[in-house]
């Protein structure tokens, strides 16, 4: 549809390991999201992918804070 109007979209993909998803979770004192429903997040794994966007970035928790991915072997470069 937004194809059809010409517009130009962009997709930001932010991603934090599944522990980090559970400790979240767990420490929530409202709105705990059920660990069947984590599970099934988690397996579905729903990445975008290049060709649903006219812009895709994909950004992942890191050691220092999120970094663009793929990142090269050793790159742990900080986004503020």
């Amino acid at each position: 549809m937004f194809t059809d109007y010409q517009a130009r979209v962009r997709i930001v993909h932010v991603e934090a390991p599944a522990a980090v998803w559970r400790e979240r979770n767990a420490g929530r004192e409202r709105g705990r999201v059920p660990d069947a429903a984590m599970e099934r997040m988690l397996e579905r794994g729903d990445v975008p992918d290049v060709t649903e966007a006219a812009e895709v970035e994909w950004w992942r928790s890191g050691a220092n804070g999120f970094c663009r991915a793929p990142l090269a072997a050793g790159d742990d470069t900080v986004v503020a």
